[in-house]
């Protein structure tokens, strides 16, 4: 029997796949892209751009390189400290 992915684990794993998405995009065109939706697909891949309770992923860009996304957790609150708070990832595309 298939069972479904709880929301946080799911949307831990598309901001992961999306910050690979990031970094290709850097990678091909030597800026960051001016929303989600300019990101190439990646095969094989679940390259969705929204997270596990359905909204979509925030996309900040906090310098030429620095991207921050995020999902504002079950509770849609920011700053909660819980299972159901904010989930973030933040890095810079030329490392790595």
């Amino acid at each position: 029997m298939f069972e479904s992915i709880p929301p946080r684990d799911l949307t831990v794993t598309r901001l992961r796949i999306t910050e690979i998405r990031i970094r290709a995009y850097w990678k091909t065109h030597g800026h960051l892209p001016a929303r989600l939706a300019d990101l190439p697909i990646l095969k094989g891949r679940d390259s969705a751009t929204i997270d596990g309770w359905g909204r979509a992923i925030k996309y900040d860009v906090t310098g030429t390189s620095t991207v921050v996304l995020s999902s504002l957790g079950a509770e849609r609150v920011v700053g909660t400290r819980d299972l159901n708070d904010d989930i973030v990832v933040s890095f810079d595309t030329r490392e790595k």
